[in-house]
Order: C-alpha cells, then structure tokens, then sequence
C-alpha cells in the first residue's frame, strides 16, 4: 500500500501509530484506496478535522449523542456557520425559557434530560458566540412560521426571545434573517453549513439533524445544493428587524 500512494514506510507507520497528523489530502487518498463512500467516508473526514484541531467536548455533554458532539466540535472551530430553520429559533440563539417552551411542546424529555439539554445549548452558546476572538460569522435564516409561534407563548418568553434575536443580530458578525414566501428551501429541510477556517478544510460540511437522525455531508458534489440553496433563501430573506418593524 505505501508504494501504492506514493508514501514512505515510515510515514505510513507514523500514521497507523497516530504520532502524524493525517492532512486532507493523505485522508482522501486513503479513503479511496481502501473504497470507503458514504456515510463511513464523511464520518472519518470529520474526525481527520478533529484529531487536527482539539476537540472542545467535555463529560458534560452527556445529552448529546456521538454525532452531535462532533458537530459541536466542529461548530466551535469554524470561520463562518449558515443555519437554515424553518420551525423554530435555532439552537444558537435561543432563551432558556424559549428551551422549555420547545422541550414542553415535544413531550418527549424527563425533566432531568430536559436540563441537562439546556444547559449544554447554553454552554454551546457561550463557547460559539464569546469566542476570544468574536466568533463566527454566523448568517441564519428562520422561517417566519418560527416568529408566529412565539405569539402563542407568554408575553415574558416571546418579549425575551425576540430581544435576544434583536441583539444578537446587531452584532457585526451575525445576521439573522426571516423569510416569508415562497423559497427554494422549502422542500431541504433544516440544515447547518459550518465553513472551517481558511486552508484548514476544501470544502464546508453540512449538518442534518432529523428525528433521531444525525448525518454529515462533506462531498463537494453533496454539499454544493445546500450552499446554493441557502444563498438563494438568504436573498429573498429580510432583515429580522424589518421584518418586525
């Protein structure tokens, strides 16, 4: 296999011993040698980007399965992060009473679990958006079906909810949008595309969370629709605050 790819033995050995970080392009043609695809390809990718940079999940995160958590990691470290939702706040930037409005609309958490959920969304938060060095730029899309459901929830948690969605927008690296009519995301689903710092990754890495279904695209050729997608549904989308006012 070394002389295969072109590899010296001791490189090779280096890596199967895990004393030499695996670069992107040593990982693809590794990947390709031995035929991995799909989802098996994209998992070991992220964890390529992982194992480079550190990961910044700790025991506590003890409610997030596997797959959230190397979202999370990846999350932390990127340049700029898309979100696209259509239902509701997105996790970045909601309240913790709008956490409890959500999590008591879905019926499906002890309470124990339903804290523990809360309090790693917060720390998220605060690991995301407080960064040292100002964070990511984060653009996000909501859908105004999220806004309208906030008038059905008690005055103090809508109030709160649409402060924080002001404020946060009003910061020079996050634009939040909303969009109101017809728009090419509407048969995607929510995603997450995180765009990692420049020349550490080729490609952005999309995120899909369903229910009880997590996944990464990583493929130039996979994740291309969703960053046309989102640029198409952030055109079209208004500024939260004039769509508000």
């Amino acid at each position: 296999m070394a002389a295969a790819q072109g590899y010296s033995a001791q490189k090779l050995g280096d890596i199967e011993a895990g004393t030499r970080a695996v670069k992107q392009n040593d990982a693809i043609e590794l990947l390709r040698f031995f035929h991995v695809t799909g989802d098996d390809y994209s998992h070991l990718m992220s964890l390529r980007l992982l194992g480079e940079q550190g990961s910044d999940v700790t025991e506590s995160n003890v409610s997030i399965p596997r797959e959230g958590r190397l979202f999370l990691d990846l999350e932390a470290h990127a340049e700029r992060i898309d979100v696209f939702e259509s239902e509701y706040v997105p996790g970045l930037f909601q309240t913790v009473a709008y956490m409890e409005a959500v999590q008591a609309a879905e019926d499906a958490t002890s309470p124990d679990t339903g804290r523990e959920i809360r309090r790693d969304r917060v720390g998220r938060q605060t690991t995301v958006l407080e960064r040292a060095d100002g964070g990511p730029t984060v653009r996000t899309v909501i859908g105004f079906a999220a806004i309208h459901y906030l008038a059905q929830l008690p005055s103090v948690t809508r109030d709160e909810q649409l402060s924080r969605l002001r404020v946060l927008a009003a910061r020079p690296n996050v634009s939040i949008r909303v969009v109101d009519r017809l728009h090419p995301g509407m048969m995607s689903g929510p995603f997450t595309i995180v765009v990692p710092p420049s020349g550490e990754f080729d490609v952005p890495v999309v995120y899909l969370e369903g229910l009880g279904d997590r996944s990464y695209l990583e493929k130039p050729d996979a994740v291309a629709p969703y960053r046309d997608i989102f640029e198409r549904v952030y055109d079209v989308a208004r500024d939260i605050e004039e769509y508000l006012s």
